[in-house]
């Protein structure tokens, strides 16, 4: 990586004022903008005072991170800057998903033959939805939980499909397959969290939402992982950047947090966020076909590979992400009661997708088995005894970070 621009980044990390809020601010476009305001010791009345007095307010508040989001005149942005207690003023960026057999290169099926199958051990899910597909509600309903944040409906639905993907690669019993596209943890608990709309999109501000109500409910529902197959480039150091201080948040809370690292290569691009982060599990993702990773060129064209904006390598592990088989949804199922998928049906119970998303479920899913078997394991313990047991693909860290995952060595 280049010194002199490194050092230059560092620069401008140092600084309150993300310089794409600088260039919106500039462009004065908007009557309005849309800013995630982290405070150094809370979203106090001294913020709230000085958003209101310059014609802004206040639409959210994230105690967890003492952040809110604010809309903010542009012409407002600069004196925000300047108060001292304002820690970092970024926009409030747009988020999507990364989604573009699985178990025979994580070797789970072993695991399985010896009883694990992540049985109490409860994933919290940000993404679209999560359908009610019989691989998920039979023959126990295992979506412990749905809240929607984008349209407010009180039971699961996915007008999209990709949460629905990503519930089946982590924690589908494959019950309409005989077993055949079960996930990687059949028997583990569901808490789906709707942060992103029907085309997949969302932004910033959503996903603070719900990582909020999972820092505040994370005891209540014994959650002891948030699978992330969501984000946006990362462009802002790691401190400064709000998914990734959220997700730190969270890890220091006991909560492991995997988050998939971006569709954007084959470019050396940067990570995306909150992958950026270095506590946290990031995963880039494998292709392959039939079960076997290619060996000539295993990584991904489309895996976000290179540093993130702090200089470091983004990867934490690789995963297969390329023509997986997981759950199929109906995109317009609506559900106006707690039994109305009794009434939908699926032409087809399985499909094929690719992405970032899927290898980010596929190790959140390894996660579950592990906590099965060894109990309460600390976030930092558990990326460890991951990285002990990977298998390395020869390529540079930057793409594989320690490689694959193996649950044959992970679980010995």
């Amino acid at each position: 990586m280049d010194t002199v621009n490194h050092q230059l980044r560092r620069t401008m990390f140092k600084r309150r004022l993300d310089p794409a809020l600088k260039n919106m601010a500039s462009a004065k476009k908007t009557r309005q903008l849309s800013v995630i305001v982290q405070s150094v010791d809370g979203v106090d009345e001294r913020i709230k005072k000085h958003i209101k007095k310059h014609g802004g307010r206040i639409t959210e508040e994230y105690p967890f991170i003492k952040a809110c989001n604010a809309l903010v005149p542009p012409p407002a942005i600069k004196s925000l800057e300047t108060l001292s207690h304002v820690h970092y003023l970024s926009p409030n960026r747009p988020v999507a998903a990364h989604l573009n057999n699985i178990r025979n290169v994580l070797s789970s099926g072993t695991a399985h033959n010896q009883g694990l199958t992540g049985r109490n051990i409860n994933v919290a899910l940000l993404d679209t939805g999560t359908y009610p597909h019989p691989d998920l509600i039979r023959p126990a309903n295992r979506i412990l939980y749905f809240k929607d944040l984008v349209n407010g409906c009180e039971f699961p639905y996915d007008d999209n499909g990709h949460g629905t993907f990503v519930a089946g690669i982590i924690l589908g019993n494959g019950s309409m397959s005989k077993g055949e596209y079960a996930g990687i943890a059949p028997g583990a608990g569901l808490i789906s969290l709707k942060v992103l709309n029907r085309s997949g999109n969302g932004w910033t501000s959503t996903v603070l939402s719900g990582m909020q109500w999972i820092y505040d409910n994370r005891e209540k529902y014994k959650i002891k992982l948030m699978c992330l197959p969501l984000g946006h480039l990362g462009s802002l150091s790691a401190e400064n950047d709000p998914l990734s201080r959220a997700a730190q948040v969270l890890w220091d809370c006991g909560v492991i947090v995997c988050a998939s690292a971006g569709n954007n290569g084959p470019e050396a691009s940067w990570i995306s966020s909150p992958g950026i982060n270095p506590s946290i599990i990031t995963v880039g993702a494998l292709q392959g076909y039939g079960g076997t990773i290619l060996p000539a060129n295993p990584l991904a064209p489309f895996s976000s590979r290179g540093y993130t904006p702090d200089g470091n390598p983004g990867l934490d592990f690789v995963a297969p992400g390329t023509g997986i088989t997981s759950l199929n949804s109906d995109p317009c199922f609506m559900p106006k009661s707690p039994l109305s998928h009794r009434s939908t049906r699926l032409d087809s119970h399985y499909r094929q997708g690719s992405g970032t998303s899927a290898a980010c479920a596929a190790v959140s899913g390894t996660i579950c088995l592990l906590l099965e078997k060894h109990g309460d394991l600390t976030p930092d313990e558990v990326k460890s005894l991951l990285k002990h047991s990977c298998k390395s693909l020869n390529l540079l860290k930057e793409q594989q970070g320690h490689g694959l995952p193996d649950i044959n060595r992970l679980l010995d």
